[in-house]
């Protein structure tokens, strides 16, 4: 089976620490480890690994590539990581590379061989979506996944039977400064987000590129129940916005300072800035500056707070809902604090279930409730699949498992 173009890079969301121990591990294991990197070779088939928080989904987690392990007999940093430097664990492994294309032998180790179909799988990279459908269509590659198509080209493939398109875990969010008035204010939060046409901003600003994100997560999370009721989605609501905004003490936008909105520079987060701004005006009569810097500027204004309401991004490494708030509002769990408890701040008292203390967001539900962040649209992922191609299926995580994939090779091709 051949796939192209490769996927992209993503993300590390790491959460090992060698100085705290996690729930399962004694407290003696800790201390002796207090120096270590966190993770050790207990055995040639188990490895431990200390986590600063318990978190369920970490073996999801480490099964992201950025995790592979390698083997360490070179010490040189610089050289380049061979096939034979890699060590792989699951149905396939790695059996070459070359500057276009990355191949895969099934493994004869794998525990679960046996639901294995394909004997190998090449990863190839076209170099533009339009190489990638040539080379589609010509019957070189079985499927393409990850490419850039344009809106115009999204537009003409819709209609066949092969394509397909699903929501991809990649939210674009904007956080408010909550330490600054009136963003302090719950209402004034509530009246901006709700204010927003997110429909618009995807169908008429995106091209119909992307899913309007009424929510921080996508709708099912491994095939699990939607973590919120629908009826408390951000949906537009001008009216309501204006009610709040009044009851905050802006009566139709009056004394209400111009908002500092900052962002990356970047043409499709300006479009989507200026989109936003003209709505905040229409629907509030709020004034907003589009405050546009290089990424190095940018991040340095987020980190010092110069800021009214900023964009921000997060590619979801994991199903895990808690995991995926955590990294949206910045509220991981921090180290217990050792010595005597303060009676006047009872988040310092010591005896945690978990030894760990855990951000403010620890649901959806409160997250919509403060809107201490709101969300704007996730991203969308495509793929054209030829039709004897089976088990190669999309999900949040843009990851589809190799594992189930299917060739049929008794299919034939229907007549028109």
């Amino acid at each position: 089976m051949k796939i192209g173009p490769l996927a992209p890079h993503t993300e590390l969301l790491s959460n090992i620490e060698g100085a705290v121990a996690g729930p399962d591990v004694a407290a003696k294991d800790s201390a002796n480890s207090a120096n270590s990197f966190g993770a050790e070779a207990v055995s040639e088939n188990v490895l431990r690994v200390r986590l600063r928080r318990g978190d369920s989904s970490f073996p999801s987690l480490v099964a992201h590539s950025v995790f592979r392990p390698v083997k360490v007999a070179h010490a040189d940093e610089t050289r380049r990581i061979e096939a034979h430097d890699l060590v792989s664990n699951g149905a396939f492994h790695l059996s070459g590379t070359d500057n276009n294309q990355v191949l895969l032998e099934r493994a004869t180790t794998y525990w679960d061989g046996g639901s294995v179909a394909l004997q190998r799988v090449a990863f190839v990279n076209s170099g533009s979506p339009e190489n990638a459908l040539s080379a589609y269509y010509a019957g070189e590659v079985d499927a393409v996944t990850n490419a850039p198509f344009e809106p115009l080209a999204l537009k003409l493939l819709a209609g066949y039977k092969d394509f397909r398109r699903s929501t991809f875990g990649a939210l674009t969010y904007y956080k408010f400064n909550s330490q600054r008035e009136p963003f302090d204010d719950v209402r004034v939060r509530e009246a901006l987000a709700i204010a927003i046409d997110r429909e618009r901003v995807s169908r008429d600003h995106l091209g119909g590129a992307t899913q309007p994100a009424g929510k921080f997560l996508p709708e099912t999370l491994s095939e699990a129940k939607p973590v919120v009721d629908k009826t408390e989605l951000l949906e537009l609501d001008a009216k309501r916005a204006r009610e709040l905004l009044a009851e905050a003490g802006f009566p139709n936008g009056d004394g209400f300072p111009q908002i500092r909105l900052l962002i990356n520079r970047n043409e499709q987060q300006r479009i989507v800035a200026e989109a936003i701004a003209a709505m905040w005006k229409t629907a509030l009569n709020i004034e907003t500056e589009i405050v546009l810097k290089n990424w190095d500027e940018y991040e340095a204004s987020i980190k010092a707070g110069d800021y009214d309401v900023v964009r921000r991004g997060m590619v979801m490494q994991t199903t895990d809902e808690l995991t995926n708030l955590r990294m949206i509002f910045d509220s991981v769990a921090v180290p217990a604090p050792v010595g005597s408890p303060d009676p006047a701040n009872p988040k310092t008292l010591e005896g945690r279930p978990t030894e760990m203390l855990v951000g403010e967001i620890d649901s959806e539900e409160q997250a919509l409730k403060e809107l201490k962040v709101m969300p704007i649209y996730f991203a969308s992922s495509y793929a054209m699949v030829k039709p004897y191609i089976a088990g190669f299926d999309a999900n949040i995580l843009d990851a589809p498992s190799l594992k189930r994939t299917r060739v049929d090779t008794s299919w034939v091709e229907k007549k028109p």
